[in-house]
């Protein structure tokens, strides 16, 4: 296994398709139970769209990368280091939690099989079963 692990995220058709039917759901079943009111189903619906707006821009401008120095993460161009807490490894599904570095906000990377590259994702299973990577 490399030193370093680099894995190039791509687009995600499928991630914002699974995040959007799960938003629906989410709002279909709080209308049902409050009844007239969809209006609050609504709005919680939105503000869960604002809580989880960074998986909206899965864009594929998204790197992860893992090396002696520890996790970082790019978006956007930029790079910052983050502190991987945990991480649920599925064949269909990467769902690692981080925090970043500066301010300590929690979010989550969600990787699908057909992001990257099959040998990146392999290697990066790998990293997570097998070696001590936790911050």
């Amino acid at each position: 296994m490399p030193a370093t692990v680099t894995v190039e995220l791509k687009p995600s058709f499928l991630g914002k398709f699974f995040f959007y039917a799960v938003l629906v759901c989410i709002t279909l079943a709080m209308s049902m139970l409050i009844g007239p009111w969809l209006w609050i189903a609504t709005a919680v619906g939105g503000c869960l769209v604002w809580r989880y707006q960074y998986l909206l821009s899965m864009d594929g401008h998204s790197s992860l990368k893992w090396d002696t120095a520890g996790w970082h993460y790019k978006h956007q161009d930029d790079w910052e280091q983050v502190t991987l807490h945990q991480a649920t490894i599925w064949s269909w599904l990467l769902v690692l939690n981080v925090s970043r570095l500066n301010n300590g906000q929690h979010f989550p990377i969600v990787v699908f099989p057909h992001q990257c590259d099959p040998e990146q994702l392999r290697y990066l299973r790998v990293l997570l079963r097998h070696q001590t990577v936790f911050g």
